[in-house]
């Protein structure tokens, strides 16, 4: 049976894309992307010339009529994913050629080549559930023809991602679209973005608060670390850019798409706190040490018991970041051990329920000797 393959997070797509590719729309040039990408070497498994038109051409097409269906390679499974991959070497490559097609798949009217591959996968589906998965399919396919237009950048795309928008229901992939609107010269999501900013949830406002600075440049704040009541405060600073500055407001593709397509750098902080200490030391994937977490872990270490009451202030601030927080948390219990059970049961009546369940965590780990291990297993101090 399929697996179902078109359940992933539809939030954090668009990160998955190359953050190089960020000129103005240009006709493909044949050139294939880096033979290392995950999506050419399948495509080449299966006998795809990664060019253009090479894809597109798969895409309304399919296989050829003479191919053996029967002895294609077994990886992906899921042959829908070949088109998706298709779809993203030519938002990479930036092929104006490909809007049409990518229209059609955004339409959910998929080419002749697209809904091959997707009835190859409802062969392999049980009968009961191919009308569910036929449309759960369709719609992952749809969110990323959508996005490649986005990336793409030419406006033939915007009338099929205005109605995409406006039809959508799911507030995740409706996030996206708004950016891509936005990509293609229309920031008429904007509004609904701040909607969702305003019910100050960890996963979805956090995604659009992300793509609003995308879109308008403006950044206050609002992160999936931020606490529960610092999410009101700086979601009314969002609501209040609405009112003042939207009527206004002229959206720029290109700077849309160079900030939607740039890497988050880290800053390097100096530490003359232990709250900056304890900053450093959650940059869990400074694996090269380029933050110096290492010495700020070391440090944090060999203060011990002396820094419990800054340790306490930061666990128990309800305005600092949850990452900040947690890592307090997980120093403390490293620090104290048994003696921190008071202070981390007060924290399970926090606000945040990610304070809550990491209180519960580190209890349970006091509670049973057998994981007594260290916190930082993987980054253990030198």
């Amino acid at each position: 049976m399929a697996k179902p393959w078109f359940m992933c997070l539809l939030v954090s797509l668009w990160l998955s894309f190359p953050a190089t590719f960020w000129a103005q729309p240009a006709e493909p040039t044949n050139t294939p992307p880096p033979t290392n990408a995950p999506e050419l070497q399948r495509l080449r498994m299966f006998g795809v010339d990664p060019t253009p038109k090479s894809l597109i051409e798969f895409l309304q097409k399919g296989f050829p009529q003479n191919t053996d269906l029967a002895r294609l390679p077994n990886d992906p499974p899921e042959r829908s994913q070949l088109a998706v991959d298709a779809m993203a070497l030519l938002a990479t490559a930036r092929s104006t050629a490909a809007v049409d097609t990518l229209v059609e798949v955004a339409r959910m009217t998929p080419p002749r080549g697209v809904m091959q591959l997707v009835e190859m996968d409802l062969q392999r589906t049980d009968p009961q559930n191919r009308a569910e998965f036929r449309e759960k399919a369709l719609r992952l396919l749809q969110f990323n023809a959508v996005n490649a237009l986005g990336l793409i950048g030419d406006p033939r795309g915007l009338p099929a991602v205005q109605q995409v928008f406006a039809q959508e229901n799911h507030v995740a992939a409706r996030i996206q679209y708004a950016l891509s609107l936005a990509c293609l010269g229309d920031a008429s999501g904007v509004p609904f973005l701040v909607e969702v900013i305003q019910q100050a949830n960890r996963r979805e406002s956090a995604a659009a608060a992300k793509v609003f600075y995308f879109i308008t440049g403006e950044d206050f704040g609002y992160t999936d670390q931020t606490p529960v009541k610092a999410r009101r405060t700086k979601a009314r600073l969002y609501k209040e850019w609405l009112r003042t500055q939207y009527s206004t407001f002229r959206v720029d593709p290109r700077a849309v798409l160079q900030r939607r397509l740039a890497p988050d750098p880290l800053q390097p902080i100096t530490p003359h706190t232990t709250r900056d200490l304890v900053k450093l030391s959650s940059f869990y994937f400074d694996f090269e040490n380029k933050l110096r977490s290492r010495e700020a872990r070391e440090q944090l270490a060999r203060a011990g018991k002396t820094i419990n009451p800054d340790l306490e202030k930061i666990m128990f601030d309800e305005m600092e970041d949850l990452n900040v927080r947690m890592e307090a948390m997980n120093w403390y219990y490293e620090i104290n051990r048994e003696a921190a059970k008071g202070v981390l049961k007060k924290l399970r009546r926090d606000e945040n329920p990610e304070i809550v369940e990491k209180a519960e965590s580190l209890l349970e780990k006091i509670e049973s000797p057998d994981q007594q291990s260290s916190s930082y297993a993987p980054f253990a101090v030198r």
